[in-house]
């Protein structure tokens, strides 16, 4: 009695998932065998077997045509039939089938193709309208936060700033002390040049922990720059100084010495940009940029003939292989991946025992669970 009220009560819930009414058309697979298949992937998942994300791409990517939308109602339309019906014995499994579509969409953004589009807006919507229907129904403040995870997980992963920033905020809405996705998002409004919005985010972060401001060094270090975009020059310097001086990791303490330096040589004081840069040097002997500043510096203050002498020994320095300082700041924050992965990762493996039991008691014959599966 009462499995078969969740199940119903689930059947009304996925109407959150819903696009609404389907389109009138006959393809070359009815409900039934995209059910069918679909179920069969979901079990490939349950079992943690490695063929199953690769499955789930070649399967939807033949249903799904970016010529014509509806193609995508439809299959939506059976994997929902599928997931109603294992969420109805139990809502965990809502989390697993979240990072399956998750996976999906890496794949697309990863490799793309002309085609590819619809499935991977398919993907990606699913997996978010997953980990939303997690938190909304589990309701809990661990389910909460898991759902946090999983959306930034998503976010983290996706191919387009508008979407990110969305993803990011909702991640930040579904757990507030969820500081990474903090990170994403201010990342985000950075890269895009909303540099005030980026200021608020980061001063939001620093302020989860007051006691400990220095707990996000990447967001002090994108705050600084930030501030110094908006003439806000003494914050920034303020900010940068201990980064430079005791750096918390390599790449953000030699990317706050050569900031650190430029501005307070745009600032037209040398001497001090002169300081910052000969400090640094003795922890980063091998970079490049730091000496071609530090002979800018003295060129400006005067000292040509020294300026000569460093500029020389750049022929014994040569490039730094390990400075990927400002590759590493352009992109999203490798933390982002990181705590999402510790987190959703084995939340969702887990579950699959979960998962595997729900399929079974929605079981249908074998021979009809293996009809449209690539192979």
């Amino acid at each position: 009695m009462v499995g078969n009220l969740l199940r119903t009560s689930f059947v009304l819930l996925l109407a959150f998932l819903s696009f609404g009414q389907p389109a009138a058309w006959a393809g070359p697979l009815d409900p039934e065998a995209l059910a069918s298949s679909y179920r069969t992937i979901v079990g490939l998942w349950a079992h943690n077997d490695p063929r199953s994300v690769d499955e789930l791409v070649r399967f939807e990517s033949s249903v799904i045509s970016d010529k014509d939308p509806r193609t995508r109602e439809r299959l939506h339309k059976a994997e929902q039939t599928v997931i109603s019906e294992v969420a109805g014995v139990d809502l965990e499994v809502l989390v697993p089938l979240s990072v399956l579509h998750q996976e999906a969409y890496r794949h697309y953004t990863a490799h793309g193709g002309i085609g590819t589009a619809q499935v991977a807006t398919h993907d990606r919507t699913l997996a978010l309208d997953l980990a939303l229907l997690y938190k909304k129904h589990v309701g809990t403040p661990e389910a909460s936060a898991l759902a946090s995870r999983l959306i930034a997980r998503l976010a983290s992963v996706s191919s387009d700033s508008f979407q990110a920033a969305k993803l990011f905020q909702l991640a930040s809405e579904s757990d507030s002390k969820n500081g990474v996705a903090l990170l994403g998002l201010a990342t985000v409004f950075e890269k895009s040049g909303s540099y005030p919005d980026a200021v608020a985010v980061l001063e939001r972060l620093r302020a989860l922990d007051p006691e400990h401001p220095g707990k996000y060094p990447e967001a002090t270090l994108r705050l600084a720059l930030c501030l110094d975009r908006l003439d806000r020059r003494a914050e920034a310097i303020k900010l940068l100084a201990p980064l430079a001086e005791a750096p918390p990791t390599p790449w953000i303490g030699l990317l706050a010495a050569q900031e650190l330096a430029r501005i307070e040589q745009e600032a037209r004081h040398p001497e001090r940009a002169e300081k910052v840069l000969r400090a640094a040097l003795l922890r980063y002997p091998r970079s490049a940029r730091l000496t071609l500043q530090l002979a800018s510096t003295l060129d400006a203050r005067g000292a040509q003939q020294e300026a000569r002498s460093v500029l020389e020994s750049l022929a014994e320095i040569g490039a730094d292989s390990q400075d990927d300082s400002r590759y590493r700041y352009n992109r999203l924050s490798q933390d982002l991946f990181d705590d999402a992965d510790q987190v959703v990762e084995p939340a969702a493996n887990q579950r699959l025992a979960t998962l595997a039991s729900s399929l079974a008691s929605n079981s249908i014959p074998a021979a009809a669970a293996q009809d449209g599966v690539a192979r």
